[in-house]
């Protein structure tokens, strides 16, 4: 890795394939991702590009859901939240979100690992790469617990190379979007240091 000149950009691509196969992976668990009720007309706006009023339309649902009391419910929609003020490069306030979306889930016992693929994202177009990793690297883990059983092994590559081989897992629309998002940004600080001379 002698083309490497900055120990940030160093770090950064040797762990390229962890996110990529990260981004895989938990695109392709969609199907055990949680599903708010609230999040359809803020995701329908997100998708317009629509930002200013697809976040509010998230704040509202979180309001309504912190008022009936679904942790669940608002860790998820705090997430979506985050994720839309990154797709409006509003990256300081996405990350405050998901962070919170994180300890939400963490504290009230479910599980966070889209909320780490996502700050493993903004972590990323925010060039902090070494929480980026971390991020990432939990993310992993966590989704190795969920086909641990069916992998019969508690090696995590063996278990990721399983739900790959044995599952499929294709990508849905929302991690494939992730991947297309942040890949500029996986690249740029290795072009603009010139580390590629």
């Amino acid at each position: 890795m002698k083309m490497f000149k900055s120990s940030g950009a160093h770090i950064f691509a040797r762990k390229i394939p962890l996110f990529l196969l990260m981004t895989f992976l938990l695109g392709g668990c969609a199907g055990q991702q949680y599903i708010s009720k609230r999040q359809k007309a803020g995701e329908s706006l997100l998708w317009e590009k629509k930002f200013d009023e697809a976040i509010g339309a998230f704040k509202k649902a979180i309001h309504d859901a912190e008022k009936e009391g679904d942790k669940r419910e608002v860790g998820h929609l705090k997430s979506l939240l985050g994720w839309t003020y990154a797709e409006a490069m509003r990256l300081e306030e996405a990350e405050r979100e998901i962070k919170e979306a994180v300890k939400i889930a963490e504290v009230s016992g479910f599980d966070p690992a889209l909320f780490y693929a996502r700050l493993a994202v903004v972590n990323a177009k925010t060039m902090n790469y070494q929480e980026g990793i971390e991020a990432a690297e939990k993310a992993l883990t966590l989704m190795a617990r969920i086909w641990q059983s069916k992998a019969k092994t508690p090696d995590r590559d063996k278990i990721i190379d399983y739900a790959v081989t044995h599952h499929g897992l294709l990508p849905d629309v929302d991690m494939i979007r992730t991947k297309e998002f942040s890949a500029p940004f996986f690249w740029g600080p290795f072009y603009l240091t010139g580390d590629w001379r």
